[in-house]
C-alpha cells in the first residue's frame, strides 16, 4: 500500500524523530521474546532430562527415542525452545486480549464531528490508560497513539482511513516476521533427524565386518536404530510444534482483525476536515483556484466543441452507413434472384433427364418381362403335350392289363379242361405256351412303362406278342 504524504513537525520534533517514534510503537514490545523462549526452553529441557535421570520418567519408548544419541538430545532441546516461544507468545496474546476486552479508550463518538484539536485531550486519555495498566502497550494502544500523532502532525482526517490500513499492514507484517524464529526451528528439527539418519547408517556400515557377521550384527542394529529413531523423533516433534504454531498464529491474526474493527469504530468519521490549517497560504490557494477554474472552463468549452464535432461526424457516418446498407440490400437481392433462377433451370433440366432415363428403363424392363412370359407359355404348352402323351400311355397299359386278365382266365379254363382229359403231354405243352405268353406280356408291360413316348411301337409289339401267344395257345 502507498503511504499518504504527511507533515510531521509539531512540538519541536523533527519528521525523522516522529517516524522513528512511530516505528518503535508500531508493534507490541517483543524484544525479549527470543530470550524468554531460550530461558524457558532450557528450563524445560533440564527438567525433562532430570526426570529421566532420576527415574521419574521410565517409559522405554521415551528412553529409546530421547536418550540414545546426542542428536536426539539436541532435537528435544530445540523442540522445548520452540514450544516455549509459542507459549510465551500465546500468553502475551492472552494479556492483550484481556486489555482489549476492557473496551474503547476514547469517549463515545458524538453525532457531530469534532475538530482535530481534540487530539491533545485524546492523547492525554491514552497516556492515563497506559499509566493505569503499568505502561503495558498493545496493538490497540500503539496504533491509536500513531493515529493521534498523525492528526496532530498535520495529517488530513480524510486520509486517516488510509493511514489506519497502512498501520494494519505494518502490524501484520511485523507479527508474521516474529514467527521467523519458530519457523527456523521447524526447519532445523527435520534436518537434524536426517542428520541422525546419515550418522546412524554411517555408524552401522563402519561397524560391519563381513568376516564376522554374527559379532558385528549388534553394532549394525545399533547404528540402524539410531538412524531410524532420530528421524521418527524429529518428524513427530516437528508435527506437534507445527500444530501449536498454527494455533498461535491464527489467534494473533484474529486479534489484529479485532483491533482494526475497534479503531474503525473509534476514529472513523470523528474529526472534521481542517481546511483552514494553512491560513498564510490563503491568497495562493485563491489564485490557484481561479486558475484551475479557468482551466476547467476552457476544458468544458473544448469538450463541448469536440462533442459537437463528434456528433456531426457520427451523423454523417450514420447517413453514409444507411446508404451503403440500402445499396448492399439491393445487390444482395439481385444476386439472390439470379442465383435462384439458375438453380431452378438446373433443377428442371435434371428432372427432365431423370424422367427420360426412367422411361427407358421401364421400357427395357417391360420387354424383358414379355419375353420371359412368352418363354414360360411355350414351356407350359410343351408340358401339356407331354402330360397328354403320358395319359395315353397309361390308358394303353390299362388295356393290356385287362387283356392279360382275360388270358389268365382262359388259361385257368384250359388247365381245368386238361385236368379233366388227363393227357399229360398235352398238359405240358399247354403249360409251356402259357408260360411263354405270360413272359411276353410281362416284358411288354415293362417296355411300355419305360418308353411311354412311343405308344404305337408298343401297341404293335403287344399285338404281335398277343397273336404269338394265341397261336401258341392254339397249338
Amino acid at each position: 500500500m502507498i503511504r499518504p504524504f504527511r507533515f510531521l513537525n509539531f512540538d519541536g520534533e523533527s519528521k525523522e524523530e516522529m517516524n522513528t517514534k512511530k516505528r518503535k510503537n508500531a508493534t507490541p514490545p517483543s524484544k525479549h521474546l527470543i530470550t524468554w523462549s531460550l530461558l524457558w526452553g532450557g528450563l524445560l529441557s533440564i527438567g525433562f532430562y532430570g526426570a529421566v535421570q532420576n527415574g521419574v520418567i521410565s517409559n522405554p519408548l521415551v528412553l529409546q527415542y530421547c536418550t540414545a544419541h546426542p542428536i536426539e538430545y539436541v532435537i528435544v532441546i530445540m523442540f522445548f525452545v520452540g514450544l516455549a516461544f509459542l507459549g510465551v507468545k500465546y500468553f502475551e496474546l492472552l494479556c492483550q486480549r484481556a486489555m482489549l476486552g476492557k473496551g474503547e479508550i476514547l469517549p463515545a463518538r458524538e453525532r457531530e464531528r469534532v475538530p482535530v484539536g481534540f487530539c491533545t485531550s485524546y492523547q492525554e486519555l491514552l497516556e492515563e490508560h497506559l499509566r493505569n495498566n503499568k505502561g503495558k502497550t498493545t496493538y490497540h494502544t500503539d496504533r491509536l497513539h500513531a493515529a493521534l500523532v498523525f492528526l496532530r502532525a498535520g495529517g488530513d482526517p480524510e486520509m486517516l482511513d488510509m493511514e489506519l490500513r497502512y498501520m494494519s499492514d505494518d502490524d501484520m507484517n511485523a507479527a508474521d516476521g516474529e514467527y521467523g524464529f519458530v519457523r527456523t526451528i521447524l526447519w532445523a528439527v527435520p534436518m537434524l533427524g536426517f542428520l541422525g539418519t546419515v550418522v546412524g547408517i554411517t555408524q552401522a556400515l563402519g561397524n560391519l565386518d563381513l568376516n564376522a557377521i554374527n559379532e558385528s550384527s549388534k553394532a549394525l542394529s545399533a547404528g540402524l536404530s539410531v538412524a531410524f529413531d532420530t528421524t521418527a523423533l524429529a518428524i513427530g516433534l516437528d508435527l506437534v510444534l507445527y500444530f501449536f504454531q498454527f494455533l498461535t498464529y491464527r489467534k494473533e491474526m484474529q486479534m489484529l482483525r479485532d483491533v482494526d474493527r475497534m479503531l474503525e469504530q473509534e476514529l472513523r468519521g470523528r474529526f472534521l476536515p481542517d481546511e483552514d490549517r494553512h491560513a498564510g497560504n490563503t491568497g495562493e490557494i485563491v489564485a490557484v483556484r481561479k486558475m484551475l477554474s479557468r482551466v476547467v472552463d476552457s476544458l468544458e468549452g473544448l469538450t463541448r466543441s469536440q462533442t459537437e464535432i463528434w456528433n456531426r461526424a457520427l451523423g454523417t457516418a450514420n447517413d453514409r452507413f444507411a446508404t451503403l446498407a440500402a445499396e448492399s440490400a439491393l445487390m444482395v437481392k439481385s444476386a439472390l434472384a439470379s442465383a435462384m433462377n439458375e438453380t431452378a433451370v438446373k433443377h428442371t433440366e435434371g428432372f427432365a433427364a431423370l424422367e427420360k432415363r426412367l422411361h427407358e428403363e421401364m421400357r427395357t424392363d417391360t420387354l424383358r418381362f414379355t419375353d420371359g412370359l412368352r418363354a414360360n407359355v411355350e414351356a407350359l404348352v410343351s408340358l401339356q403335350n407331354a402330360i397328354t402323351s403320358d395319359t395315353e400311355a397309361a390308358k394303353s397299359a390299362t388295356d393290356a392289363a385287362s387283356r392279360l386278365t382275360v388270358l389268365e382266365e382262359r388259361l385257368n379254363a384250359n388247365l381245368a379242361a386238361l385236368a379233366q382229359v388227363g393227357d399229360f403231354e398235352q398238359t405240358v405243352h399247354s403249360l409251356s405256351a402259357a408260360i411263354h405268353l405270360l413272359n411276353s406280356k410281362y416284358n411288354l408291360t415293362i417296355a411300355e412303362s419305360v418308353n411311354l413316348r412311343t405308344p404305337k411301337a408298343g401297341n404293335a409289339k403287344r399285338e404281335n406278342d398277343g397273336e404269338t401267344g394265341e397261336k401258341g395257345y392254339a397249338a
